[in-house]
């Protein structure tokens, strides 16, 4: 049943990218009913087979800011706002300890993060087919699965030092994970190509910390590997310049020019300054959680992860928010140092995007974190098993 439950959970982490790519009326997308499914055979795994994995500090600091979010309907400004934001995060909380509970040994780890690259390729791969058949997401700019341009290119942002690592790892012991690592090359040239026809330059911004885990590793991988690298990255530099929109490269051009010049960051810094008005209004509580877009000026929402959890569920909220992240974050520092590489360099990719959206709430947001959970008591067990 347990096995089951982690096969589940592994498909649920691969269709995260391209996830409402398929709606069924009334249960949700695709990603939502796998989900469900997933939560109900680890359910019947529990109890049948034993009990959960001992939660660490960060699961503990993750779920009191669950329940700080919940308790924000009792002063909210928009209930239903706040009550359907409230579900997310239950659900989210259950993402988190689905892979504290069943990612507990090195391969199933590797198992997850490669279902996820190979998940943001399926989507890449999606986004390129809708260039080709000139199916805008808007106004020139391209997307796939039934998700937002800028929100899928962070993800395959995200994907990007996952997938070189994964090729760089000479202890993968499983045979089909190994098959993988000619997927994780061709990973980089489709992935960067469809970055570019996103038009995010969010996207692009993330993309930087994994360009520096890969010149700062590269040493590491055999001659065919190299070789195999190179030739895909000039393959994929030289489709990007024949396919790719001169707009779009203007586009992606102008993130320069805009924090050079202080400009508005397409209206973000108006929005940042609203937020941060009405977070001094309301700074112990907040507004709730989703509501600030029920008063915003802009009938927007904050675009900032961070600022986003101050104003919507105030200092302890952002307190506990931080110090969740922190709790990840810390212990990557302690990893072997391939690992604290491939973690601060997902870290940072997450975190250069989640400062210009609201992603606090999004599955990859908690996934990456989790996921960093998940590997740090891993190592520890190792530095245990050798001793």
């Amino acid at each position: 049943m347990r096995n089951v439950a982690i096969t589940l959970l592994v498909v649920f982490i691969f269709v995260i990218p391209t996830e409402k790519i398929l709606v069924v009326d009334p249960i949700g997308s695709i990603g939502r009913i796998i989900g469900i499914l997933t939560m109900l055979v680890w359910v019947a795994a529990v109890l049948l087979e034993g009990g959960v994995r001992s939660l660490k500090p960060f699961h503990i600091c993750f779920l009191l800011f669950i329940l700080w979010n919940a308790a924000s309907i009792f002063w909210t400004i928009d209930e239903d706002a706040t009550l359907e934001r409230i579900s997310t995060w239950f659900q989210l909380g259950i993402l988190v300890i689905l892979i504290w509970d069943l990612l507990t040994n090195r391969t199933l780890l590797k198992t997850g993060m490669q279902a996820f690259v190979a998940g943001a390729l399926v989507a890449a791969c999606g986004i390129i087919f809708n260039f080709i058949n000139s199916t805008e997401f808007v106004y020139g700019r391209y997307s796939a699965g039934g998700q937002h341009a800028v929100n899928l290119g962070l993800m395959m942002a995200i994907g990007l030092p996952m997938a070189w690592y994964l090729i760089l790892d000479n202890q993968i012991e499983d045979r089909f994970l190994k098959w993988f690592k000619w997927l994780n090359i061709l990973f980089f040239p489709i992935v960067g190509i469809a970055i570019a026809l996103t038009g995010s330059r969010g996207a692009m911004i993330a993309a930087f910390p994994a360009i520096i885990f890969i010149l700062s590793t590269a040493s590491r991988l055999p001659l065919w590997a190299k070789l195999a690298s190179a030739i895909a990255a000039c393959g994929g530099i030289y489709v990007a310049l024949l396919i790719v929109p001169e707009s779009l490269f203007r586009r992606l051009g102008s993130a320069y020019t805009e924090l050079q010049t202080g400009g508005s960051l397409t209206g973000r810094t108006q929005i940042w300054s609203d937020a941060t008005n009405r977070f001094l209004d309301n700074p112990i509580l907040g507004v709730g959680s989703n509501a600030f877009k029920s008063i915003s000026e802009h009938g927007l929402v904050v675009h900032n992860s961070f600022l986003s959890v101050f104003v919507e569920t105030g200092i302890l909220g952002g307190l506990l928010f931080l110090t969740t992240i922190a709790l990840a974050l810390l212990t990557v520092l302690s990893l072997p140092k391939l690992e604290s590489r491939l973690w601060l360099a997902v870290f940072f990719a997450w975190f250069l995007g989640a400062s210009a959206l609201t992603f606090e709430h999004q599955k990859t947001t908690w996934l990456v974190l989790a996921l960093m959970a998940a590997a740090m008591v891993l190592a520890q067990r190792n530095r245990a098993n050798e001793h």
